[in-house]
């Protein structure tokens, strides 16, 4: 069990087991548990897709929603920012958790690899992005830019 606060404080707890995930299936029309299936797979989509990460998280969640008189809507609404990035990091973990104490080193395999992926590519789409010369690259796109500003109006005669 993983607690984390959305964007507004609102404290959750993330649990997975068989029945947690069960509902979470009948609610978004997947088996969470079976995260190579699918295309994207599963796994794939719950580092890339923040919509479907935030319904996989209402989901696991919603008993404590409904409890609290929280829409989903306002559910999702608070998860942005640090909110989004702790309840992300609440659920793989207890992924991992659920397969690791399930004795499928594999499926722990997958979710650890799949988390090394995400951050390295991340990690490297920055740095690529922070080596792009937008001069040069607006340059090549719009032609040569000029830096001289044209003549004062008192320049220009009227009729």
């Amino acid at each position: 069990m993983r607690v984390f606060k959305d964007q507004t404080g609102r404290e959750w707890t993330v649990t997975v087991n068989v029945w947690e995930a069960k509902r979470a299936g009948d609610l978004l029309g997947v088996n969470i548990l079976q995260l190579a299936s699918g295309d994207p797979p599963l796994l794939v989509r719950l580092y890339t897709d923040f919509i479907f990460i935030v319904d996989v998280l209402w989901a696991f969640c919603k008993p404590q929603a409904d409890a609290k008189g929280i829409t989903e809507q306002q559910f999702a609404e608070a998860m942005m920012g640090d909110g989004l990035a702790n309840a992300h990091g609440a659920l793989m973990e207890e992924l991992t958790d659920f397969f690791r104490q399930n004795r499928r080193p594999e499926m722990v395999a997958m979710l650890t690899t799949q988390a090394k992926i995400a951050a390295e590519g991340m990690a490297l789409a920055a740095s690529q992005i922070e080596r792009i010369d937008a001069r040069a690259a607006l340059s090549k796109t719009l032609g040569e830019l000029s830096t001289s500003l044209p003549g004062s109006s008192a320049s220009i005669p009227v009729p």
